[in-house]
């Protein structure tokens, strides 16, 4: 069994070898643009966006190739429980991505297998990958929390493999845990857990096609409404070899104010989620492979310029949007256009 392997993950890993060679290697496409035809997950989101210790989370994905997106993809599932040791700068601990299951480990959970997953935040969640105390079951050992990310948060991983003609696509959910707040005076505490509300995900609004010029809606969703289907045919034409600004709209509640306990200063500060897009399409180029706005920034939009494929026949191009708000919510979209000679 192989692991398909991008240019641009040789390139993360290997960037300091790279940094003494005398030619620019060939990294191929860059992340933005599927145009492979084995399936790669470009996306998993988990409903609810955050959950607290022994609530049902149920995680899907978002996977395409140069075809179009996967429609039932048959993914294999599994809830990570190996903490990351704090010399590891990973996102998720080495231990998560062995494949093989170890039998005599009670908590080494098999994977399962679905288009869709659903799984409850483990009870001891916040012992294993938050900040509360816990102790090594085999040495006895007092273990350090973890510490939070920016926006106080905490992580279950879940990990979802797609595979297909030998090659494999693996990617990771990090699922928000609810977690009391620790090392605050029982005063802040208590108005801390007032303040907090859990995280929803952000909810796309649209995505517009020239919006300066002729604007196109290549789809869009009415406030509460649900996501629109994937597209049966082009809902335009572009011409190419062609540059278009594209705009992505999402909902006036997608960006939530959430408090953060302040170690430094002992206080607690209000902050608003960041958003941002990641842009993926089978062709053409984007001026940016990731836009998006900080917390400060208050507008609910994001544009990037996309420049059409040079083609001489008529081909249809697949666009994917993935929203993301700074607390690890998520919510994806995809649109299709005919690029004409």
């Amino acid at each position: 069994m192989t692991k398909r392997l991008t240019a641009w993950q040789a390139l993360a890993w290997a960037a300091p070898l790279l940094l003494t060679a005398a030619c620019k290697p060939d990294l191929g496409s860059p992340p933005s643009i599927v145009d492979a035809p084995e399936p790669r997950i470009l996306a998993i989101r988990g409903v609810p966006a955050e959950a607290a210790e022994n609530t049902s989370v149920v995680y899907d994905i978002l996977a395409a190739s140069k075809d179009g997106r996967v429609a039932m993809p048959s993914v294999a599932w599994h809830q990570c429980d190996k903490r990351k040791p704090p010399a590891e700068g990973n996102a998720v601990a080495a231990g998560c991505l062995d494949l093989a299951q170890d039998p005599t480990d009670p908590g080494d959970s098999p994977e399962m297998t679905g288009t869709t997953f659903k799984a409850d935040m483990p009870d001891g969640a916040c012992k294993r990958f938050g900040p509360q105390s816990d102790i090594d079951p085999k040495t006895m050992i007092p273990l350090r929390p973890h510490d939070p990310d920016a926006t106080g948060g905490f992580y279950q991983p879940v990990r979802a493999r797609l595979g297909a003609d030998g090659a494999e696509s693996i990617a990771f959910a990090l699922e928000r845990i609810k977690c009391r707040l620790t090392n605050a005076p029982p005063d802040l505490t208590g108005q801390f857990n007032d303040m907090y509300k859990l995280n929803q995900n952000p909810t796309i609004a649209g995505l517009t096609l020239d919006p300066d010029g002729g604007p196109v809606s290549l789809f869009a969703r009415a406030p509460m409404a649900a996501a629109p289907l994937p597209p049966t045919a082009p809902a335009t034409w572009v011409g190419a070899n062609s540059p278009y600004d594209l705009e992505v709209s999402w909902s006036a509640d997608s960006p939530e104010a959430f408090p953060v306990w302040n170690i430094s200063t002992r206080t607690i500060d209000l902050h608003r989620e960041a958003i941002s897009v990641s842009w993926y399409a089978t062709d053409g180029t984007f001026e940016h492979d990731r836009t998006g706005r900080s917390e400060s920034e208050t507008e609910l939009t994001t544009r990037n310029r996309w420049t059409a494929p040079a083609t001489t026949t008529t081909m249809n191009v697949h666009f994917w949007i993935v929203l993301r708000d700074s607390r690890g919510g998520i919510d994806f979209s995809e649109a299709l256009v005919e690029v004409r000679p």
